[in-house]
């Protein structure tokens, strides 16, 4: 009841600072985006909205109107559902651009300086998304170096920043840590049922690798999608140890699910921001990836067991026009051979992943939130030879953006 009533009175608190707030000044920064917990894309706005809250004047203006609060803190519910639509000199936009839904530029504030978070885990991005950002953005923001070599390549002449996907670590690294594994050997992974993750691949991993061996097991969860290419594999290899989860988790049960893990595997053909490997390490525990795209930052550490994937195939996106690009296929007997060795060589691959709990710590709101202050409001602006985000200074090689983070600077916004 206290406790209830304790969280009312900060509520009602941080509603009239709000309010107080708008009436007497202006916003440092707009956070343009969806907000859903349970999805890495749409996370990425509360995620912004909980770093910045201290620091900066934010407001929200939501793509979507249909918000799920599970799982926000409270704090950041609070900014979600005030919605002041005030447009401050510089938004940070979270969604995609553009498919034939929906575009960006029904929500895109009138800020002077515009900013694009973007990701794409295909080789080439849409064509209506270059002239977006190339037309309407000043500068876009991508996750990985990886992205930025695809933005450029496609076309894309604005200045690219990358900041990476922050991730909340703190309930991970707080889960007790297994020194041993679990009996039977549990492999696992979350992911959307969708051809890019490439469940299919996994279970056909493990069927060639392990059988109907009561000794392994697979889990795998997702929240929605088409489950057939990878139920007809279970079928296939005759499978009663692969368990499969459809369920939108909490945060508490999405935990738990990961924690009950020994290894984690995802073998996807593309990966923009590559999340869960980095909550897996966090909780400790060993991972197999493949090696493409946003992946391959991970698999650089040497602190997981990285599978080749060299081979393009052929992706069709029907939500983008029909845009044509290309994915990366891995091997099957690569990929049975990584699940074997990680089974029968754990310690080894254990020690690693302690490891990893370390280095995945630079990945915390904690760890990332002065660059993205640094972003939205630099304390010094250079023009140079590159764009580059730091704790000290914002450095653009372009001479149009460095001008007006220079007027917002100076207060001038027209």
């Amino acid at each position: 009841m206290c406790r209830n009533l304790l969280v009312f009175l900060s509520r009602v608190k941080f509603f009239l600072a709000l309010a107080c707030f708008t009436a007497v000044g202006a916003y440092d920064a707009t956070i343009v985006g969806d907000a859903l917990f349970a999805d890495g894309l749409y996370r990425l706005s509360i995620l912004a909205l909980d770093m910045l809250k201290k620091d900066l004047a934010v407001n929200f203006i939501p793509t979507n109107s249909s918000i799920n609060l599970q799982d926000i803190p409270l704090d950041v519910q609070a900014l979600i559902t005030h919605q002041n639509k005030t447009p401050a000199p510089i938004c940070l936009t979270f969604s995609a651009l553009w498919s034939k839904h929906n575009s960006i530029l029904d929500t895109l504030p009138n800020s002077f300086i515009k900013l694009a978070y973007s990701m794409f885990e295909a080789t080439t991005i849409p064509k209506e998304w270059v002239a977006l950002l190339n037309t309407h953005f000043d500068g876009v923001v991508v996750p990985d170096a990886s992205c930025l070599h695809i933005y450029k390549n496609s076309g894309v002449t604005k200045p690219i920043f990358t900041l990476p996907h922050p991730v909340y670590l703190d309930s991970f690294l707080e889960q007790p840590l297994r020194t041993t594994p679990n009996n039977p050997f549990v492999f696992g992974l979350s992911a959307a049922f969708d051809y890019r993750k490439n469940i299919e691949l996994v279970v056909e991993a493990f069927g060639k690798a392990f059988g109907n061996n009561p000794q392994v097991k697979l889990r795998i969860h997702g929240r929605r999608g088409n489950k057939d290419a990878f139920n007809t594999i279970i079928k296939k290899y005759n499978l009663t140890n692969v368990e499969v989860i459809v369920a939108s988790l909490s945060q508490e049960k999405y935990i738990e699910f990961m924690a009950s893990l020994d290894c984690y595997i995802l073998l996807s053909r593309g990966e923009g921001f590559s999340v869960t490997p980095r909550e897996a390490l966090a909780l400790g525990i060993p991972c197999i990836l493949s090696n493409n795209t946003a992946h391959t930052t991970l698999c650089a550490t040497g602190l997981v067991y990285p599978v080749t994937s060299k081979k393009l195939c052929t992706v069709v996106y029907s939500d983008y026009n029909d845009h044509v690009s290309s994915m990366y296929d891995t091997d099957l007997a690569a990929s049975s051979q990584a699940m074997r060795k990680v089974y029968t060589q754990y310690t080894a691959y254990k020690f690693k992943a302690l490891k990893g709990r370390e280095w995945v710590k630079n990945y915390s709101i904690d760890s990332l939130r002065p660059y993205y202050l640094s972003l939205l409001k630099p304390k010094k602006i250079i023009f140079g030879k590159y764009n580059k985000v730091t704790p000290q200074y914002l450095m653009t090689n372009s001479p149009a953006l460095y001008d007006k983070y220079r007027k917002v600077q100076a207060g001038i916004t027209r």
